[in-house]
């Protein structure tokens, strides 16, 4: 039987829920907040390696002209849009998704992915000032400039742990699985950013006009998603002590096993 559960997780964010684990079997171990392909550096902002990005794999190729664009941006005016690689949303709510964002008249940049539902050739026509689409992109390195705002996300537990590390209230859309309490979580406890619709309900495209207002222009969403991210990045500093510890932990305990003869 297994001894311990490694969680992705930091006390600072799941502190009251991880209490409540501690008399469980097998002990729950946080030793979050970790991630592929950064590093921190000595002020705990989050770097990512450049060398480990490919050596890791990704399933599209990235494209950083994206990069370039956010550069003549100004701050936290772009709405990062990204559902993962695994989330496929109905062409109806792609459709209703792009009329709320050309409503709102607020900048984005569109993850869509091959096999993805495009937003129509008019809609890509009518905004090309406002943003574009791409294939995929290097989330950690968008997520982190200064030109995004917000968030507009699946809840994937790695896309809420790297929205927070670099400090980008989130827009919630759940689809599946873990999404629904993450999104919870994200709305009603931690209060860093909005949740549209009911589950596995058509969000039309005027909630998701006033949505991206909201997520956009909230001062107090900024204001407590900044603090969260100041404790993420103590914790992250944090981490490696964790992981280190726990590696000790193994190895006095198999040094045991051999002493004992177990």
């Amino acid at each position: 039987m297994a001894s311990h559960t490694l969680v992705n997780s930091w006390e600072g964010l799941e502190g009251d829920i991880l209490d409540v684990t501690q008399t469980l079997t097998p002990k729950v171990q946080v030793i979050g907040p970790c991630l592929p392909v950064w590093e921190v550096s000595d002020a705990g902002r989050c770097i990512e390696d450049s060398r480990m990005t490919n050596a890791l794999g990704c399933p599209f190729m990235e494209d950083t002209v994206c990069l370039h664009w956010l550069d003549g941006q100004e701050k936290n005016s772009v709405l990062l849009i990204s559902f993962g690689s695994e989330v496929y949303p109905s062409e109806e709510q792609v459709q209703e998704l792009a009329m709320g964002i050309e409503a709102s008249g607020c900048k984005f940049l569109w993850v869509v992915r091959p096999g993805m539902h495009m937003p129509s050739k008019d809609f890509l026509d009518r905004t090309h000032e406002m943003g574009f689409c791409v294939s995929w992109i290097p989330q950690r390195r968008v997520l982190k400039h200064s030109a995004v705002g917000g968030f507009l996300t699946h809840c994937g537990w790695n896309s809420t742990i790297e929205s927070i590390l670099y400090g980008v209230p989130m827009l919630c859309m759940p689809f599946n699985g873990d999404q629904f309490l993450n999104a919870h979580m994200i709305h009603v406890h931690w209060k860093i950013g909005l949740r549209m619709g009911p589950p596995n309900s058509l969000v039309l495209r005027v909630e998701v006009e006033r949505s991206v207002r909201e997520v956009m222009e909230s001062n107090e969403l900024h204001r407590k998603m900044s603090e969260l991210q100041h404790v993420a990045q103590r914790a992250l500093q944090e981490s490696q002590n964790s992981i280190t510890n726990f590696m000790q932990e193994i190895e006095s305990s198999l040094s045991n096993e051999k002493l004992t003869g177990i």
